[in-house]
Parts: C-alpha cells; structure tokens; sequence
C-alpha cells in the first residue's frame, strides 16, 4: 500500500525570538518533512509562511508571506505544508517518497448466461 508524505508538522518551541508573532526562525518536530520553498500555514490561521532554509528541526522562514496577516505561534500548534514554490531556474529537488509494501488481492468473475 502507498501512502502519502506527510503534510503536517507542529511547532517544538517554548520560546520564541523577537516574540511569537515576528519570529523567523521556528523548531518543529520533524524537519525532514520541510525544504526550501515550501509554503506552511498554522493551524486555524490564514498566515503563510514561506521556508527559506532547514537545518535539522530548524526552519528559516518568511513571515507574512505574500501579504497575509501575521499570527501569534504557539508551542504544539500544527504547520500545513501548502505545497512547494520552485524557483525559477533551480535545480530539480530530491525524489520524496514513501516506501511501498506488496499487498495481494483476489478476485473471481462469475458469468451467467440467459
């Protein structure tokens, strides 16, 4: 069965710097779900966030992206990951994927003739 990347992270911090409304440099959970270009939004909010670097569980981002409204980060809050921005003559991005595990079906055709 295949399965889908994951498409949602949440927030690993306490603290935020300069406060949570205008920090650009966010921890999450699991950092190799994110990469450069990416867009995220929190959970409940119409923020877009815009990720300009990972390193580990680090995420560089811009806040307010695309004239969006600023919202107010809180520790264990979820990110969606919107999609991904690919910029204008960069490199293809490494293949993500999932593993796939072999399932077996059967099936049996019963013909009647009238």
């Amino acid at each position: 069965m295949d399965t889908l990347l994951p498409n949602t992270d949440t927030l690993n911090q306490t603290t935020f710097t300069p406060d949570a409304s205008n920090a650009t440099s966010l921890t999450v959970t699991a950092g190799s779900r994110f990469q450069i270009g990416d867009q995220v939004r929190p959970d409940a909010s119409s923020e877009i966030m815009l990720v300009t670097g990972v390193a580990g569980n680090v995420l560089t981002v811009v806040r307010g992206y695309g004239g969006t409204t600023r919202v107010a980060l809180t520790n264990g809050r979820r990110l969606f990951i919107l999609g991904n921005a690919a910029l204008e003559g960069a490199d293809a991005v490494n293949a993500r994927f999932t593993n796939r595990v072999r399932k077996a079906n059967y099936t049996q055709i019963f013909a009647a003739t009238v």
